[in-house]
């Protein structure tokens, strides 16, 4: 049931973001899934989010299946889990715009990096 109300929430958010003619500098939302279902608070790896004047905004720690959905206008950094914590951190980072030009962009940026076999 909890899988329901969270893609309920995330198709009234992608709504309201593809149809509310956002400015061309803030069309884009970035979305981080965590995956590691082990890690704890002190394990670090959380997202931090910052104000424009670089004060610290927000700070959001990986939880299993915690989404995390903002405006990509917002600087933001990630930071990497402690040296105690011996698995790898596995997230799922996902970039969404309205701007059919930034998507052209990013999908021959992506052949280029990922089709090229030398």
């Amino acid at each position: 049931m909890n899988s329901f109300f969270f893609l309920l929430l995330l198709f009234f958010l992608l709504c309201y973001f593809f149809c509310t003619g956002n400015d061309v500098d803030k069309d884009e939302l970035v979305i981080r899934i965590s995956l590691n279902k082990d890690f704890k608070r002190n394990d670090y790896g959380e997202a931090i989010f910052y104000k424009d004047n670089g004060e610290i905004l927000a700070a959001v720690y990986p939880k299993m299946g915690r989404m995390v959905i903002w405006n990509a206008t917002v600087p933001f950094i990630f930071k990497p889990p402690a040296m105690s914590y011996v698995q790898a951190q596995f997230d799922i980072l996902v970039r969404i715009t309205t701007s059919k030009e930034k998507a052209e962009q990013a999908i021959a940026e992506t052949k280029v990096h990922f089709c090229q076999w030398d």
